[in-house]
């Protein structure tokens, strides 16, 4: 399966984006959504877009990776899981870490007993050091922006330490 294409609202990230990886540079959702090559997107948009991107998308019969969280609330996240269960689409969601290698033979060995019954597991998630760091002047490589105004007070920073919790 290769690129089809991509959209952003901000046509010169997009047209940097198509630069970089190729694929073809769509001047609305709606024509992705349309477009009969495109079989999955990735919802790569701010969090407060998460919802409504991956709900359209699930109702133009593609499926849908999304970057965390699914949604800003769990009743739209349930509403999407049972929006793609309904039309028969597969949906996935960050952090994929849970299907690493890693994570698999711990989840593995757990259920075939070869450690014993786990009986305390704890974890402490913070901020660490990105309370530190100037993350409103970071930028990729082709100059975007991360969106700290819309990751931050969405606690998608803090959940980064719970990966590998499973």
């Amino acid at each position: 399966m290769a690129l089809e294409g991509a959209f952003d609202i901000d046509a010169d990230r997009a047209r940097t984006f198509v630069g970089e990886f190729g694929g073809r540079l769509y001047a609305e959702l709606e024509a992705v959504l349309a477009d009969p090559g495109v079989a999955i997107v990735a919802n790569l948009t701010s969090v407060s877009q998460h919802y409504a991107v991956t709900k359209a998308t699930l109702l133009a019969g593609k499926y849908v990776y999304s970057e965390k969280p699914l949604a800003p609330v769990l009743e739209q996240a349930t509403e999407l899981v049972e929006l793609a269960k309904e039309r028969g689409l597969l949906l996935s969601s960050a952090p994929s870490t849970v299907f690493s290698q890693a994570a698999q033979t711990l989840f593995k060995a757990v259920g075939d007993g070869l450690i014993g019954t786990p009986r305390l597991a704890h974890g402490n998630l913070d901020m660490g050091a990105l309370a530190f760091m100037p993350y409103s002047e970071w930028r990729g490589r082709r100059g975007v922006p991360w969106p700290y105004w819309d990751e931050v007070p969405n606690g998608c920073v803090m959940e980064h330490a719970g990966y590998q919790l499973g």
